[in-house]
């Protein structure tokens, strides 16, 4: 197991060790990750992390300084961990910083987007990236995000803004931009079933056209209306 100190294992068992940590090594960098995805999960622990998962052959590779002949192995169980583990940008993983973090649990990628966790859930669930394994507030820190998968939610985000955020850029109040989606004249979007979302492209537009409105005009909920009715949708 993971926790299994050299010091306690017979000579036949160490000999037993260095066949298989041979037999590995010799069948390269592909063979070697596949040994690491076969510890992972053995730790049992419900947040998955490389120190408790490769638990000693870690913790020796790491301290392992006296010879730069495990480098190239080094490197290859460094790039290992990045792909598998959410790791933060400049953690220091066996003596060098992560230059760019790959994965990110929920609560990680929340942070990120400065997004409150049930419109996060509710974005993965509509993009199937929300798997059933962390459907509960329970494990929202297993990893599930690539960076990529990030920043097209942030993407998403982006697009859709509340009728407040919508009211403000136009200068107008949330109620008047509420009767522009229930008249149809802007696009809407529900958010987790209550909150609803309009398109900032469509607000963008809107307020290109309001600076060509005559000096006042703009000023005229009215006239904002009709600008969309006729040319925004």
């Amino acid at each position: 197991g993971p926790k299994q100190l050299f010091r306690r294992l017979t000579s036949d068992q160490m000999r037993d060790v260095g066949a298989a940590g041979f037999d590995v090594l010799s069948g390269g960098p592909g063979r070697l990750c596949e040994a690491l995805r076969s510890f992972e999960g053995v730790s049992q622990e419900p947040r998955p992390y490389h120190h408790r998962d490769y638990g000693r052959f870690f913790t020796w590779l790491s301290e392992s300084r006296t010879s730069q002949d495990f480098d190239p192995i080094k490197d290859i169980v460094r790039d290992h961990i990045l792909t598998t583990y959410p790791r933060e940008e400049g953690a220091i993983i066996m003596g060098k910083p992560v230059p760019s973090r790959k994965l990110y649990t929920i609560e990680a990628a929340r942070r990120e987007l400065h997004v409150g966790l049930p419109r996060l859930k509710q974005l993965m669930r509509d993009r199937g990236l929300l798997s059933t394994s962390v459907g509960g507030d329970a494990d929202q820190g297993a990893p599930v995000l690539t960076s990529d998968q990030l920043e097209a939610l942030r993407k998403e985000l982006d697009g859709w803004i509340s009728a407040t955020d919508a009211g403000n850029m136009l200068g107008i109040s949330a109620d008047q931009v509420r009767n522009l989606m229930n008249a149809g004249v802007l696009e809407t979007r529900r958010l987790h079933g209550r909150k609803r979302l309009c398109p900032r492209h469509q607000i963008d537009r809107l307020l290109t056209m309001i600076e060509a409105l005559p000096v006042g005009a703009a000023e005229d909920y009215r006239s904002i209306r009709s600008i969309l009715a006729c040319g925004i949708c």
